[in-house]
């Protein structure tokens, strides 16, 4: 980006996240803590950043803790919007309706590189929670949104060992024809990022497995940070079904705050293109 502006380019920065940042930098800003990037940024990487957003047309980013993670490095909050995610400007076209207690389970992979960094363990405290909720009366139906899912999903699918009332769709569906078949779910369970934007779209409330910063970046900006697990957690199982209780209590509630979102950052989210920033 500093490239193309040095040869007189319009830059855009439109939506975009931060990721990396370590779990006790994360639990430092939750608290109203001095954090520290040391790690993941280096002095010049932080200058080369404030550079960019000072030259930039539009600097829209994310969410409120990608704007902390950006002033800690040096970056004039004055120079950062909070935008929302782009996944904002997705809507239902085919709402159907609910007629089972079903829940949606998001699975995948990011070969380890999550918060506590023991995928199976997490996968073993997802396949116990479905199980308990199961028994709630719930049924699981387990979907991908990336192809190398598949196989986690197939072994959490085998883990929870009910194909009465576990089904894993293997398909990878486009954007719209998922958020119809995620609307006739009660609520859904998520492991990557935009699965949860997708849910919510369809006007289903989530429970957001918050493997990396930015997932909690975007429960942050969207107003629903009570809906996040954290997979260090060495509770998971039961902070999975906390959430899953806490969404039946504030159902409507949710999905209020998620519209209310959507209305805040959407006109963000198009102003450049309506203003031919670009």
């Amino acid at each position: 980006m500093q490239k193309a502006a040095d040869l007189g380019k319009d830059i855009l920065i439109w939506g975009s996240g931060m990721d990396w940042v370590e779990k006790e930098q994360l639990d430092k800003m939750l608290a109203g803590e001095n954090i520290s990037l040391r790690k993941l940024f280096t002095e010049k990487d932080g200058e080369l950043m404030k550079d960019v957003f000072n030259r930039v047309s539009f600097a829209g980013i994310r969410g409120p803790l990608a704007k902390k993670a950006l002033e800690a490095i040096g970056v004039d909050s004055k120079k950062i919007r909070i935008v929302g995610d782009p996944g904002l400007l997705l809507s239902v076209n085919n709402m159907v309706d609910k007629k089972e207690k079903i829940i949606g389970v998001n699975w995948g992979t990011t070969y380890n590189r999550l918060y506590g960094g023991n995928e199976l363990a997490v996968e073993d405290a997802l396949a116990s929670a479905c199980e308990k909720l199961i028994q709630q009366g719930y049924k699981i139906a387990i979907y991908l949104v990336w192809g190398s899912d598949k196989a986690s999903c197939q072994r959490l699918f085998d883990k929870i060992n009910d194909p009465e009332h576990v089904v894993f769709d293997e398909k990878l569906y486009k954007e719209q024809e998922l958020i119809t078949i995620l609307s006739r779910y009660t609520m859904t369970i998520n492991f990557k990022l935009h699965a949860n934007i997708l849910s919510l779209a369809a006007g289903v409330p989530c429970v957001a497995l918050g493997y990396r910063f930015k997932v909690f970046d975007l429960a942050y900006s969207l107003g629903l940070e009570e809906c996040v697990v954290s997979p260090d957690s060495l509770t998971l199982e039961k902070d999975v079904l906390n959430r899953g209780a806490y969404i039946e209590t504030n159902y409507d509630d949710i999905l209020s705050q998620y519209k209310e979102s959507e209305n805040l950052y959407k006109p963000y989210l198009i102003e450049p293109f309506q203003k031919k920033i670009f």
